[in-house]
């Protein structure tokens, strides 16, 4: 890193730098890299699987899967409205609660029916809240 900050570049690509240090460490120099970013005003390209690096670090999430690009987002986008099953099930800790079930209106209000003999109630006004993509509910 510290050759790369002499050359003064415009972007930086970090790829698992902190993946063998120690949890205490870790913080120290996700603080650091912060602190170097706010300074030079470089893009970094920061690759990791760890999480809280990615959402702690980050102004932008860029989730693959296979090695595609599957959302492109602010950390609360990421988190709050995944793009798919396979971006919900692999960001947030602890994970997303994901339920098979159809939404049915009745008597003025919705419930998630799971089987047969389990339904939810939802809360009014759900329909426009929820962060759940419309492709994954069927009504």
């Amino acid at each position: 890193m510290g050759r790369a900050l002499v050359r003064n570049p415009k972007l930086f690509l970090f790829d698992e730098p902190l993946s063998n240090l120690d949890a205490q460490l870790r913080t120290e120099m996700r603080i650091e890299i912060k602190r170097l970013h706010q300074k030079l005003g470089a893009t970094i390209v920061y690759v990791t699987h760890d999480q809280v690096e990615a959402i702690t670090m980050s102004t932008k999430i860029v989730v693959m899967n296979g090695g595609k690009i599957v959302q492109i987002g602010t950390p609360d986008d990421i988190s709050n409205s995944p793009a798919d099953l396979f971006v919900a099930r692999f960001v947030g800790s602890p994970a997303m609660n994901l339920l098979e079930g159809t939404i049915e209106n009745i008597r003025g209000g919705q419930m998630l029916r799971v089987s047969p003999q389990l339904a939810i109630s939802l809360p009014a006004g759900f329909a426009a809240k929820r962060s759940v993509r419309d492709a994954w509910c069927s009504t």
